[in-house]
């Protein structure tokens, strides 16, 4: 029943961003939500079910997903981008931190640097350049879904750690064919 619940919010948050994303400054956390509802909609249907590392988890998720639409609202506009969205994409790895119970302490640290090194290079496009190439950065920081779903699940020892990969650059070469924003 709760995973029927977790679809139909899902839905209604899609569904709402779709009527109202052109005209409301709110649009990039409601496509934040989105993705927060698809981490808890996937949890309640596994066997451990929601608990307060989803939760956490999706937040993150939420979090960075609101700062790269925050930066793609900027990709049709000149001159210098707001610098607080940036902020929200450090979300993952302040909650990575956070919600370790050290178990995992060197899994997250490795996939926590993995991320930063890479939002970082897709940020250095464009903040604080005098041309901005902010399409060039949000679809890096959309491939960067990815290793923020890599740093929500992993621990390290999983052998499906390297399918991980793979997403990854397979998100990348098909931006080339399919536009990301």
């Amino acid at each position: 029943m709760a995973s029927v619940l977790w679809a139909a919010a899902l839905c209604g948050c899609i569904l709402f961003y779709n009527a109202v994303h052109k005209w409301t400054p709110f649009a990039p956390f409601l496509m934040g939500m989105c993705r927060f509802c698809v981490y808890l909609l996937a949890a309640s249907a596994a066997l451990r079910g929601i608990d307060g590392e989803v939760i956490w988890k999706a937040l993150a998720l939420a979090a960075y997903v609101g700062g790269v639409s925050c930066l793609a609202r900027k990709e049709t506009s000149r001159g210098p981008i707001n610098f607080w969205p940036a902020l929200l994409l450090a979300a993952p790895l302040v909650f990575a931190g956070l919600i370790d119970d050290g178990s995992s302490w060197l899994p997250a640290l490795v996939y926590s640097l993995v991320l930063a090194a890479w939002s970082s290079w897709a940020l250095s496009r464009s903040m604080g350049q005098p041309e901005p190439n902010v399409g060039f950065t949000v679809s890096r920081l959309l491939a960067g879904i990815v290793l923020v779903d890599l740093l929500a699940v992993a621990s390290g020892s999983e052998p499906w750690i390297s399918c991980f990969a793979v997403w990854f650059v397979l998100a990348l070469l098909l931006q080339r064919y399919i536009p990301a924003t």
